[in-house]
């Protein structure tokens, strides 16, 4: 039996390639929301690692430095053969970070951290000059060290590739400040953090409190989708990398 085969219309042609294109369509948006989700990610744990990196170089501290090099409230002035970096009347204690925000050439703002050597100008060590010393709080100690911030600046760029942005819980990207002590007391050998939610140019640890800190990471510079941000939470008390911790999806409230 002779029979017939009527092939695909116009119309039925193009519902198959419509569907063809939507599966498709569906396809890369997953595709690309997965790799926004990864970059998100790598950059949450960037900034987390940056953190972490700050209190490992304070308990990498060395001051066996020259004691012919002058300390001043601009940092340390190195003597005639260039050596050293802290001398016996000035010590380096940890780090002091400060965050700030910065607008590009096209108007565009983004952040970034500086971070500083911490350089205490008063040897509260010294019996002699502080005999009292080892009985006072360590915030105390500290504002008495009266610290500076060193010439040295190592500069952390959060635009990147990923262009995420660091904020408080209730805070605005665009209006971000930090500065934070990370510190070891040359008392105790403790180290402790203090921080303000401000810039600073000048160091006030008794305008500065020890307290858990929240920073939620922004991701609309990767993602647009109303998503719950991650963030780091640094623990009162931080002595070491270990109290900076990650915060899930969620948890930055």
């Amino acid at each position: 039996m002779n029979g017939t085969w009527r092939g695909f219309t116009i119309i039925e042609t193009m519902l198959v390639l419509a569907i063809t294109g939507l599966v498709v369509a569906v396809v890369l948006v997953n595709i690309g929301t997965a790799l926004r989700n990864e970059q998100y990610h790598t950059a949450v744990d960037q900034v987390h690692d940056y953190f972490q990196g700050q209190y490992s170089l304070t308990s990498a501290i060395q001051n066996d430095r020259s004691s012919t090099n002058t300390c001043s409230s601009g940092g340390v002035k190195l003597d005639d053969n260039g050596s050293g970096r802290a001398t016996s009347n000035c010590f380096i204690l940890g780090r002091v970070l400060r965050a700030e925000v910065y607008t590009d050439l096209s108007g565009a703002k983004h952040q970034r951290i500086n971070s500083f050597p911490a350089i205490a100008r008063r040897d509260v060590a010294d019996p002699i000059q502080f005999p009292n010393e080892d009985q006072k709080p360590a915030k105390q100690v500290f504002a008495d060290a009266s610290i500076v911030m060193g010439d040295q600046v190592s500069s952390y760029d959060l635009a990147g590739e990923s262009d995420v942005k660091l904020k408080t819980p209730t805070g605005d990207v665009n209006t971000f400040a930090l500065t934070m002590l990370i510190a070891r007391s040359p008392i105790s050998g403790r180290v402790h953090t203090y921080y303000t939610s401000n810039t600073q140019a000048v160091i006030n640890v008794n305008s500065m409190v020890e307290a858990d800190l929240k920073l939620c990471i922004d991701p609309a510079g990767i993602i647009n989708m109303g998503i719950s941000p991650m963030g780091i939470l640094i623990e009162k008390g931080a002595a070491n990398a270990s109290a900076v911790r990650m915060l899930g999806s969620g948890e930055c409230v």
